[in-house]
């Protein structure tokens, strides 16, 4: 055999180990069964891009129906295709479908999506993936109150810019702090590739922010690296809160910087355990506020770490959970983390600290209609200095799903700190819990709230566009420390949701009237809360 010949005959003994395994042969649908199977590999690939509405319904295809169709731009198949965790000629594997469907559905601008396999032809099978897509300009104006205070804005979003999965949005909003205008693009499959590009720049009434971002995160369980670099700038006036009002003004100036490489040995029996190092700078300067005269000294860390991650695959499925009318993928596997820094000043802190910070989230399903959510913190910091302390933050929920139309829920959380800074408080009231009392009317270093509600959900879905709901509710909590003693508060009230199931932002419409219970004569009998969240 010649020297030229050679390369042709390994090229065709490569062709004839691979036919050997993919055996092409009389064609059927796929039945469940077929999931057992061990010697299955990926054939053909189908993506299905789909509009927003369906004309093949007749409940989609009035004139509003199609006109949103044409004027939005559809998802390119490309980009669902970069998403996609398997290729032809990969072994089948229902726990590589099932993970692709997840992260294809944690798309704002993907509604649904279903990654099913089609045809069986001998031991190779198709797979065909089918999305719908949001509505993704959402152009408009919001209202919001909340404990006797008005918030406004304007914002122009795109989600999905011209197809490709980008973000860019443009904002201006009255809050209660501060006038914001922000400007945020965001990358999340940067040339074709997993890695994220996030960029934003904010003009604020009290100062300016700007954000930069460029990383690759463990974006599957399988992923075996990650790294990063981040970058942050904000200025602006902290308010701090007494009875409902301000009393103190602080002027801060922080800059950030955090750099880290992570790796993995990725899938190992549905769980994942990831390690991380990176360094960490991180400088806030304070100035004062008239005619407040507050300047807390200058705070700098500068500081390596290391975290180690464990992360268990173990999800289930529900609508009508924590929105309305929208597929949720809940993680009920352990997920825990721990990070360790240690901060010295001949590497340019302000003083020695351990530093250690650790959080766990589980999920728990007991039976098939009850669901519980658990959720812990704590970050600490050890040796001798201004930052020397602890503080922990937990929070708890129980949802049973009594039917698909209604949903009792009870949800528990708290907080505390030994060391909260001079610009730091925890509060209570109005858009922070106890929906009844003015907004942050109560404030400290501790607090705890308890919410119950009876939640019922509407079959009525018109234009088959917007979902809506009905909240029966009461709070009780207290925020105390730092001079104020603890009293509890409790209210009441009643509630409307409302969702648009095809729009990217997807946020809950919430307007609640609310009843202090036992208040001082000085509150409102009652409160009106008005604003959008992204849970019901």
């Amino acid at each position: 055999m010649s020297e030229k010949s050679t390369p042709c005959f390994l090229f065709l003994l490569l062709g004839l180990a691979i036919s050997s395994q993919v055996q092409a042969g009389p064609c059927r649908p796929w039945q469940q069964e077929d999931s057992l199977a061990k010697d299955l590999v990926i054939g053909e690939i189908t993506i299905n891009a789909n509009n927003i509405f369906d004309p093949a319904d007749k409940k989609e295809n009035r004139w509003y129906h199609r006109l949103a169709n044409k004027l939005h731009i559809q998802t390119r198949r490309e980009i669902i295709g970069y998403q996609l965790l398997f290729s032809r000629g990969d072994k089948y594997d229902e726990r590589i479908i099932q993970e692709t469907e997840r992260l294809l559905r944690a798309n704002r601008y993907i509604k649904d999506v279903t990654v099913r396999p089609g045809q069986v032809c001998g031991n190779v099978v198709d797979i065909v993936v089918k999305t719908n897509d949001n509505w993704t300009l959402t152009p408009g104006l919001s209202f919001g109150r909340a404990g006797g205070f008005n918030k406004y804005g304007l914002d122009i979003q795109e989600h999905n810019l011209m197809g490709y999965g980008k973000d860019l949005n443009f904002s201006f909003n009255h809050t209660i702090d501060r006038d914001e205008r922000l400007l945020s693009y965001t990358d999340p499959l940067f040339m074709g590739t997993r890695k994220r590009l996030d960029l934003s720049a904010k003009d604020n009434s009290d100062g300016e922010g700007y954000v930069f971002g460029y990383t690759l995160p463990f974006y599957q369980l399988d992923s075996r690296k990650s790294w990063g670099v981040t970058a942050t700038i904000n200025k602006q006036e902290t308010p701090l809160y007494r009875n409902g009002s301000i009393f103190r003004k602080i002027g801060e100036d922080e800059k950030t910087l955090n750099i880290f490489y992570g790796w993995s040995d990725g899938n190992v029996k549905k769980t994942a355990t990831r390690y991380s190092v990176g360094w960490t700078v991180e400088e806030k300067k304070f100035s004062a506020v008239a005619p407040y005269n507050i300047i807390p000294a200058t705070r700098k860390l500068s500081y390596p770490w290391v975290e180690m991650e464990y992360f268990e695959e173990k999800y289930t499925k529900k609508t009508n959970f924590s929105t309305m009318g929208i597929v949720e993928d809940i993680s009920l596997g352990h997920h825990f983390k721990f990070k360790a820094g240690a901060l010295t000043e001949s590497m340019g802190s302000d003083n020695d600290y351990l530093y250690l910070s650790a959080s766990y989230n589980k999920g728990y399903r007991p039976f098939l209609n009850q669901l519980g959510l658990l959720s812990l913190g704590v970050n600490s910091f050890v040796g001798n200095g201004p930052l020397e302390g602890v503080r922990v933050k937990g929070s708890g929920q129980w949802h049973y799903l009594q039917s698909n139309n209604s949903h009792f829920y009870l949800s528990g959380e708290f907080e505390a700190g030994s060391n909260l800074q001079a610009e730091e408080q925890i509060t209570l009231g109005g858009d922070t819990g106890l929906r009844g009392y003015p907004v942050r009317y109560q404030s400290g270093n501790r607090a705890f709230l308890v919410t119950v509600e009876q939640r019922h959900f509407f079959d009525w879905y018109p234009f088959r566009t917007v979902r809506m709901g009905t909240a029966v509710f009461a709070d009780a909590g207290a925020a105390w420390g730092q001079g104020n003693s603890r009293k509890v508060l409790y209210d009441v009230g009643v509630g409307l949701r409302f969702v648009i199931t095809r729009s990217s932002d997807a946020k809950v419409l919430h307007l609640d009237f609310a009843f202090p219970i036992g208040a001082p004569a000085t509150i409102d009998n009652f409160q009106v809360i008005l604003k959008t969240k992204k849970s019901f």
